[in-house]
């Protein structure tokens, strides 16, 4: 997958935007240098970790409609911390829209060429048919166990990716394979898994960044063929590079439950 050759500076982005704001995907190795020592937490140490690969952020209301965001990162180095950047400014999403965001860790050794030891997303054949049954498991099961401390069901389930993130939500979505509400796509998706025959088509919120050259491209195709096949879908267009905001997140949400029908 070509995006995972596409990183953007941490320093850039917080100088610019406030790490909790906005995220992207570290440069080299040297801005990872820089991060706290200790690296053996997958979770931001203000967040709560559901378990050691998983984060929760939770405002959603205890009384109405609750919506439940589950937050699949970019490209992430091991022994880094470069995914609390990206947890932050998902998390700060739930400031914005009262919700919970369950935030897992991918899979190791997705990535290709030079970034092949990562943790990404399956997003190759392959690797979804030996990992997409667990990984959609595991998430049902996180998603029954806040239910269930909750006391009652989310009413809302929708997906939100990141670069790597969103080339995999994109795939779900697109081949209905998976028992969610609605995905966002920022800064990456493909229109290869299309399927001509998905009667449930989920609605997608697209964020393309035309600054970043390796993911702008493929986002507009998908657009096009969004259009082209009536799914139901909102683009939006940001002249930034590889990177998301905590808004995205938020408007996502709101388009999507603006479709919602009480259940």
């Amino acid at each position: 997958m070509r995006v995972t050759r596409v990183f953007l500076s941490l320093a850039i982005a917080s100088s610019c935007f406030g790490s909790s704001a906005i995220a992207g995907e570290p440069e080299s190795k040297s801005v990872a240098a820089a991060v706290p020592e200790d690296k053996s937490r997958w979770c931001a140490p203000e967040l709560e970790a559901l378990d050691d690969t998983t984060c929760v952020a939770d405002t959603a209301p205890k009384e109405g409609r609750a919506t439940l965001v589950i937050f699949l990162h970019g490209v992430i180095a091991p022994k880094t911390t470069w995914q609390w950047t990206q947890q932050r400014a998902a998390t700060n999403a739930t400031k914005i829209v009262p919700m919970t965001v369950l935030m897992p860790r991918g899979f190791l050794g997705m990535g290709s060429g030079s970034m092949k030891d990562v943790y990404a997303w399956p997003t190759g054949q392959a690797a979804q048919r030996e990992y997409e049954g667990g990984l959609i498991e595991s998430l049902l099961a996180a998603k029954k166990k806040l239910e269930t401390r909750r006391g009652r069901p989310y009413d809302d389930v929708f997906i939100a990716g990141f670069s790597s993130g969103a080339y995999y939500a994109s795939s779900l979505a697109l081949r209905g394979t998976a028992p969610f509400d609605g995905y966002a796509l920022m800064a990456g998706g493909t229109k290869n898994a299309l399927a001509k025959d998905i009667d449930a088509r989920k609605p997608i919120f697209l964020s393309i960044t035309t600054k970043d050259k390796t993911t702008r491209d493929d986002a507009r195709e998908l657009a096009k063929a969004l259009d082209a096949g009536r799914w139901p879908h909102r683009t939006q267009e940001e002249a930034l590079g590889h990177m998301f905001t905590a808004d995205w997140i938020a408007r996502s949400v709101r388009y999507f439950v603006s479709l919602r029908t009480p259940r």
